[in-house]
């Protein structure tokens, strides 16, 4: 099911129910799922690479089994993996919570080049709610607001970071160009996969591009061999 004009909404069995827990032993939706289709984004024989996963809200369901894949592969033990989500919401971290909670301790043991980063675009924080989600639902420290910008509150350790927009979006263009420039190991080429709304795509392709140099790819200079995959969640 894709996002398209609140649709998934019509789906709900029981309008007034908020949650899973209200919905049960109520009116039930059954589902049936088929799938997955297509060819795997990362095999046993898959060369190894930088990987750089970007996702805007429904996104992380392309990235998430990507970065789970390669954050367990011995093939990827060299490479640096970032993990950037993009949601408007806090809850919108319940969607995936078990497998963000493996993914901060695999960030937090510190063995692979790996570090999650969340923007929250929708919501400003404060002191409870930041306490809330560093202590209980992803197990990370507070660093104080003299820390960060005025126009972004940061909280988190090194390798999994929490920030608040305040109702603007990152810079994709900075996050791509830093990933290659501080992050990608030299020994490995780049690939940036990504998933959300057109505006992403369109904005993730022009840093992508910018990112590239053909003169220097040809004189084996893996760090400017940057590519693209791209899913589309609105076509």
């Amino acid at each position: 099911i894709r996002c398209r004009r609140r649709e998934t909404s019509c789906l709900k069995p029981n309008q007034t129910s908020t949650t899973a827990e209200e919905i049960v032993g109520e009116n039930l939706l059954s589902v049936v799922l088929c799938g997955p289709y297509g060819n795997p984004l990362i095999t046993l024989k898959s060369e190894p690479t930088n990987i750089l996963a970007i996702a805007g809200g429904t996104g992380v369901s392309i990235t998430l089994p990507l970065v789970l894949a390669a954050t367990s592969s011995p093939g990827f033990a060299n490479a640096a993996i970032d993990f950037i989500w993009i949601v408007r919401r806090r809850s919108n971290l319940k969607w995936i919570a078990k497998e963000l909670e493996e993914l901060n301790r695999c960030a937090a043991l510190g063995t692979i080049d790996f570090r999650v980063h969340i923007y929250i675009t929708q919501e400003a924080d404060d002191t409870s709610d930041v306490q809330s989600l560093g202590k209980d639902s992803l197990d990370v420290a507070t660093k104080p607001a003299s820390e960060s910008s005025n126009a972004e509150h940061r909280i988190g350790e090194r390798n999994f970071e929490t920030t608040y927009t305040n109702s603007g979006h990152p810079s994709l263009y900075d996050i791509v160009t830093g990933f290659r420039e501080s992050r990608a190991n030299s020994a490995h080429r780049t690939r940036v996969v990504g998933s959300g709304p057109p505006s992403m795509g369109h904005d993730l392709r022009a840093a992508v591009a910018i990112c590239n140099d053909g003169v220097k790819v040809f004189k084996d200079e893996k760090l400017w061999d940057v590519s693209l995959d791209w899913d589309d969640r609105i076509s």
